[in-house]
């Protein structure tokens, strides 16, 4: 149940804690009751581990926190664990209500959430995909299992460093009008830009070689859009000859207008 999950989340906060506290951390999850529950039960642990409580103590770089999603909206840290925090109703099924997750917006959120993190995504829930993915529950319910199912599936590890140039230049464009980009996202998407809530997956023409027409044409975006995402699809002909106006899409899709995103860069 939600106590269990309470329980690994915890641990693999300690163990964080104690092997890579060069990195920085933070727990995020959609229910306020269950990241009171975190923090509870984390002040517990650290009592008992006195020897981590310099990771949490620090004030300097980028500090440990448990949060909930309308909290960190717009928060990066090195890893992040996303705990679920909603378990079964009394007689077993799933709850349907899942806080601000279940709201207007809610896909937003969670897409924010799933880039908040530079290296490693954890998703723990003590609810499995396939169950949150059931045909009786409501669409916003079962898009959550189907980000869940991806977010914690096997990924192929990155290339270090062996990024497409012309992405590279395109995120150096992105960046510098105050969007946090990142390239390969999780070995699946080639660039992912954040700004003001808006989350953007950009594929290229390259990248979509090797999936079948079906899928890349239709399915992935749709699987994209369901999940909170802005897809946005670029030639690498483009990226080569026009880099501004595909970044100027971008903007136009995260509130920016063109002409303020080239004043902002200037």
């Amino acid at each position: 149940g939600v106590a269990g999950e309470v329980r690994v989340v915890v641990q693999h906060v300690m163990d964080h804690a104690m092997a890579r506290s060069n990195e920085s951390l933070m727990v995020l999850t959609p229910s306020a009751l269950h990241a009171r529950a975190v923090r509870e039960a984390l002040t517990e642990a650290i009592v008992n581990k006195p020897e981590s409580a310099e990771f949490f103590d620090t004030k300097s770089g980028e500090s440990f926190l448990v949060a909930t999603l309308d909290q960190a909206a717009s928060l990066t840290r090195d890893r992040v664990i996303f705990s679920l925090g909603y378990g079964r109703t009394p007689h077993g099924r799933v709850l349907s209500d899942l806080g601000p997750l279940s709201k207007p917006g809610g896909e937003r959120l969670l897409a924010a959430a799933f880039t908040s993190a530079r290296r490693h995504l954890r998703v723990v829930t003590c609810v499995a995909e396939q169950d949150l993915r059931d045909e009786r529950l409501s669409p916003t319910t079962r898009a959550l299992g189907d980000v869940l199912a991806q977010a914690s599936a096997k990924h192929l590890p990155r290339a270090g460093g062996d990024h497409d140039p012309l992405l590279v230049d395109l995120g150096r464009r992105l960046s510098a009008w105050g969007m946090t980009v990142e390239l390969d996202y999780q070995g699946k998407i080639p660039l992912v830009a954040r700004y003001g809530g808006y989350c953007i997956a950009l594929d290229t023409d390259t990248s979509l070689m090797h999936l079948p027409v079906r899928e890349a044409l239709r399915m992935r975006p749709l699987a994209l859009a369901a999940s909170g995402w802005h897809h946005v699809k670029a030639h690498a002909l483009e990226l080569f000859t026009a880099p501004d106006q595909v970044a100027g899409r971008i903007a136009t899709l995260v509130g920016l207008a063109p002409e303020a995103a080239t004043e902002a860069r200037g």
